[in-house]
């Protein structure tokens, strides 16, 4: 890895290896997440055969008319449930860009929250709050609602997989982070950039400047150039392109397990830079986010004695909140 690259870690000998090929793993997972806080992992286990479904799937959805999209727009205004067309969000707001009135993003959205949860006294705790509301599936394409309930789960593994590497690097044990999430609120969301022929606002992206908000994100994007990574801090940081390998996941760590990390693991600043604007790009964002009553606080193992970047412990339900109210335009 040099300083202008996102590392690629190989999963697999973690999935299929011994000790000594896991702690590998994980310290090359580590160091990427030290030096970048992005990795594109292969070795995954995802079938190419499920991914190549959720695309075509994915495209027939945007490809619908516009008035025929705006039906799965959330009955309750959930701000991670259902479609959000055009202009209706700027992700910079929810990192201080424009002191608040950054110009609206140039894409639309579907998204999802869990599946398959009970219907128990856990999942309608106040706690809970709204992250285990149901999600506003489209009439068409009909085959939507099974594929991308098959990829959200799928995603769980991956995820969870990640996070015991994350575990394993800090010396704890594998399943150290589960009852963190084993009720996580992660929402996947497919964010679609419609070609154009109309030049941006000054400084509009297509999706602006921001972090990401919770444990990790395992991104899925075509091949439409755009993803940029900051290396460095403040406004005079580099911007590199994110170009991963074919069948490869993007991950990057989220604002809490940075927290969770004291630091050891950075959120790292992103956007799509609003370049190739004749061709359109989707993605698939698998934002993995802790239980919603999970309490994030600097693990012993990386107390180092600096201040945590949090001015006091937050639930993970509590910070979502915050950011998605931060999104509208």
């Amino acid at each position: 890895m040099t300083a202008r690259e996102i590392p690629v870690v190989d999963l697999a000998p973690f999935r299929h290896g011994d000790a000594t090929a896991r702690s590998a793993v994980a310290a090359e997972l580590d160091h990427a997440f030290r030096e970048v806080g992005f990795a594109s992992i292969v070795g995954h286990g995802v079938p190419q055969e499920l991914i190549d479904r959720l695309m075509a799937v994915t495209a027939a959805f945007f490809a619908l008319p516009a008035e025929e999209k705006a039906r799965s727009v959330s009955a309750t205004r959930h701000p991670n449930r259902g479609y959000q067309p055009m202009g209706n969000e700027s992700l910079n707001r929810t990192y201080g860009g424009a002191d608040g009135a950054a110009p609206p993003d140039l894409f639309e959205a579907f998204t999802i929250g869990p599946v398959g949860r009970p219907d128990d006294e856990y999942h309608r705790s106040h706690a809970a709050g709204r992250y285990f509301e149901p999600n506003d599936w489209p009439e068409a394409p009909v085959e939507l609602e099974a594929v991308w309930t098959e990829y959200y789960l799928a995603l769980e593994g991956v995820a969870d997989l990640v996070m015991s590497v994350f575990a394993t690097a800090l010396g704890l044990p594998a399943d150290h982070f589960v009852p963190s999430t084993d009720r996580h609120i992660t929402a996947l969301r497919s964010l679609h950039y419609p070609p154009t022929d109309v030049a941006p606002l000054p400084g509009q992206m297509r999706i602006g400047e921001h972090t990401d908000f919770g444990s990790i994100t395992v991104l899925l994007a075509d091949d439409t150039p755009g993803l940029q990574v900051a290396l460095g801090d403040g406004p005079d940081a580099d911007w590199i392109d994110v170009t991963p390998p074919p069948g490869a996941f993007v991950v990057n760590v989220g604002d809490l397990l940075s927290e969770w990390s004291n630091r050891r693991w950075r959120s790292t600043r992103h956007r799509v830079a609003p370049v190739a604007l004749d061709r359109s790009r989707t993605s698939w964002a698998f934002f993995h986010h802790p239980n919603p009553d999970a309490v994030i606080r600097t693990l012993p193992e990386c107390d180092t004695g600096a201040p945590p970047v949090l001015t006091e412990p937050v639930t993970a339900g509590e910070y979502l909140w915050r950011k998605l109210e931060a999104l509208s335009v």
